[in-house]
């Protein structure tokens, strides 16, 4: 694994999900989008977590914490 993050929403207050990505799971991308057709650059894939092949993965775990920012968010706003 070279990368782990939680992905949000630019304000950080509309949703929070987990997201990862391997060598493997770069190259099987970057394959999978060539054999599409997609003139895809490895560079970008490799930084685009909505390409990575662990993207969402565990998602429900974080029901909880995604209700509360909601919630916060509507307090404030």
């Amino acid at each position: 694994m070279y990368a782990f993050g939680l992905y949000t929403t630019p304000d950080g207050w509309g949703y929070i999900c987990p997201t990862a990505n391997t060598e493997e799971g770069l190259l099987q991308k970057y394959t999978e989008y060539i054999q599409r057709g997609h003139n895809s650059d490895m560079n970008s894939l490799r930084w685009g977590p909505c390409d990575w092949i662990y993207h969402l993965e565990g998602i429900d775990f974080f029901n909880d914490v995604e209700k509360i920012m909601v919630d916060r968010y509507y307090y404030f706003f």
